[in-house]
């Protein structure tokens, strides 16, 4: 979070209010907002763990027409705030816009893989229309909503533990034109250290976002034991991939795709 701050007291455009969902942790969260005295920050504290959870108490305590999410390892550019606004004022029918996420970290293979995981998984949303890149998705890393888009679709999804964002965006329907995608847009976002969270946030991936999938069981089971060639069509666009990042989004892949057979059976 010290990171998030000091990137937000330091934007070309500085935010009215900042809220900071303190959701039960046990770190030196308090510590580190004191120290942004000079920032108007707001704190709420969420006995209640979950992400819907503590997004929606953001959210209901924001005051304002346009709400700004990211997550508290994420560092975006100096002029974020900024030029979220001037798209805003240029999209005015447009309910969310949201940039691209670049992933970085210590463990090399975990930070390639999950960039070509996002990415792949974020062009599958997306279509272009009059020159603008419209979405079906959006990443509450890198977004901004408009106060009427929660008005008009309701909140985040308290009874899911992943995916809540990817449900919320969902709710607007396809090709409707109201979620932009603007891939100048940058925010960079720490990385899972690990192999182990890498694999169980894809299972999670799979397993919510089938609750909302059209496929039939079949066609996910299916999808199951192709997946491979949807990792060549993936590696198609990367040259020179180290075997063991190779060996990462195969069995990251793989763990998505048992997590959507999973959620398939219990639908």
């Amino acid at each position: 979070m010290q990171k998030t701050l000091a990137a937000i007291s330091v934007q070309t455009v500085m935010p009215t209010e900042i809220i900071v969902v303190n959701n039960g942790s046990t770190d030196s969260t308090e510590t580190v907002i004191k120290s942004f005295i000079k920032l108007p920050i707001y704190t709420i504290f969420e006995a209640r763990v979950g992400r819907a959870i503590a997004r929606n108490r953001g959210v209901l305590r924001s005051r304002y027409e346009l709400i700004f999410f990211t997550d508290d390892d994420c560092i975006p550019p100096i002029d974020w705030i900024e030029k979220m606004v001037e798209y805003h004022l240029l999209k005015r029918d447009v309910l969310a816009i949201y940039g691209r996420v670049i992933f970085y970290g210590e463990n090399r293979q975990v930070v390639t893989a999950a960039q070509l995981l996002n990415d792949k998984f974020n062009s599958d949303n997306i279509y272009m229309k009059n020159d603008t890149i419209f979405s079906q998705s959006f990443d509450t890393a890198n977004l901004s909503l408009k106060r009427t888009f929660f008005e008009k679709y309701g909140l985040f999804d308290n009874k899911l533990s992943a995916t809540q964002d990817v449900e919320l965006a969902k709710r607007v329907g396809e090709h409707t034109d109201l979620i932009v995608y603007e891939p100048t847009l940058i925010v960079n976002h720490f990385a899972r250290s690990s192999l182990f969270n890498l694999l169980y946030q894809y299972f999670l991936r799979g397993l919510y976002l089938v609750k909302w999938d059209k496929r039939s069981r079949l066609k996910v089971i299916v999808e199951f034991f192709c997946f491979p060639l949807y990792l060549i069509q993936m590696l198609k666009k990367t040259s020179r991939l180290k075997l063991a990042t190779f060996c990462y989004l195969f069995l990251t892949l793989l763990v998505f795709n048992i997590g959507c057979v999973a959620g398939k059976r219990k639908n």
